[in-house]
């Protein structure tokens, strides 16, 4: 078993709060509280001038922020060079990229049959911390990273391939900024980036775009493009309108008050929660229509530790095949929920690519039908150097 990516190695619950306690609420916040209008305006604005996709090399120095760097195998500061007492780095030594093998598992009546993507023009290799998200829009799937927003062509025709789409932008980069932290798409090609600092809409067959300024945090959008809901950490869910040029909204939206919402995100017109009871039970719900206040179609959790459908969190939830999938990095599951709620099967997620446990996160629907989900690997070298791999994985869910 691998390391997981040391990007999240802290607690999931305390770094949650953490997260919220550091964006605040009311006078503290971040943010403005009221949306203001966006300028529509055209795609190619957005993306940055004579900017390419290039990785960082294998044996890049993982200390950006070195003043001084040797042109050997070492780096030090100029301090260091004067009385020896500073710490040097050690050479970075090249890792190969884990080579994961997919296999098709059975579980009660269903077949999860994994495919593991392979790029073309990029690849996820990072002397520092991996993508922090993906979603999908249209038949393109984005990354989010420190270094932008990375544009890919999803071609299923044979197996999966992600081809870096440099016609949508210079070198594939949508954005070239490191404030956004999620993406999230609709069939029809609308895509929404968020972050602490706003968000952007985009159009990506109008080649359009407007700012989102006020509205902050993870967003999901809804499957016609008309809603947004976002949230930070444990903090509350805001509920904006988009209405092709602006954002307006920002209520909260009051969940039961037995429910501390750890995700949410658009099924159609329902909401797919994943939240943690009073009895510390994490459950996953799907809301009616958006219908909060009422009675939910169905609610999963098992208080049970180590019996199926007990989560440690819910890091994605999303429509596949006749079911919802679940996935949970803490416990490395794959949980699939029936129409009425009830737990149909289960599966270790390490087993559907090899036996490499890694960071899980999140799970989105593709335009084939599979879900796609996100892996994150790490690997030390001799010297302790870290090397982050990411992957991403589709699923076909059939039975």
């Amino acid at each position: 078993m691998k390391t997981m990516t040391t990007r999240r190695a802290v607690a999931l619950a305390a770094s949650a709060m953490l997260l919220a306690a550091s964006c605040g609420s009311g006078d503290d916040a971040a943010v403005a509280d009221d949306a203001s209008a966006a300028t529509e305006t055209t795609l190619a604005s957005a993306a940055p001038e004579e900017t390419t996709a290039t990785e960082p090399a294998a044996d890049e120095s993982a200390d950006e922020s070195a003043d001084s760097e040797a042109d050997g195998d070492t780096a030090e500061s100029s301090e260091d060079s004067a009385d020896g007492d500073g710490d040097v780095e050690l050479e970075r030594l090249p890792i190969e990229a884990p080579v994961l093998t997919a296999t098709p598992l059975v579980a009660g009546p269903v077949t999860v049959t994994p495919t593991i993507c392979t790029t073309e023009g990029y690849d996820f290799v990072w002397t520092e911390d991996g993508n922090e998200s993906m979603g999908i829009a249209g038949n393109r799937l984005f990354t989010v990273h420190d270094e932008g927003i990375i544009a890919f062509q999803i071609d299923s025709s044979a197996g999966c391939t992600l081809r870096l789409d440099t016609e949508l932008a210079p070198g594939g980069v949508l954005v070239a900024s490191d404030e956004f932290s999620s993406a999230s798409g609709t069939a029809s090609g609308q895509l929404l980036i968020s972050g602490i600092f706003g968000a952007k809409v985009f159009d990506l067959e109008a080649g359009l775009f407007y700012d989102c300024d006020d509205l902050s945090g993870n967003a999901s959008i809804s499957p016609d493009g008309t809603q947004a809901l976002a949230r930070w950490g444990l903090g509350p869910v805001t509920q904006w309108s988009l209405t092709g040029t602006t954002c307006t909204g920002g209520e909260e939206l009051a969940f039961p008050d037995d429910d501390h919402v750890k995700f949410v995100a658009f099924d159609g017109a329902d909401l797919l929660v994943g939240s943690e009871g009073l009895d510390e039970t994490v459950y996953a719900t799907r809301y009616v229509n958006g219908v909060v206040d009422g009675a939910p179609a169905w609610r999963a959790g098992n208080p049970e530790i180590g019996e199926i459908g007990w989560w440690g969190w819910v890091h994605g939830l999303a429509p596949c095949g006749n079911y919802t999938c679940l996935i949970d990095t803490n416990t490395d599951n794959l949980t699939l929920i029936g129409g009425d709620g009830a737990f149909i099967a289960e599966f270790n997620f390490s087993e559907l690519v090899g036996g490499e446990r890694g960071w899980i996160e999140p799970i989105e629907t593709g335009p084939d039908g599979a879900v796609y989900v996100m892996l994150g690997l790490s690997e030390d070298d001799e010297n302790d150097n870290r090397t982050y791999f990411d992957y991403i994985v589709r699923l076909d869910v059939t039975g």
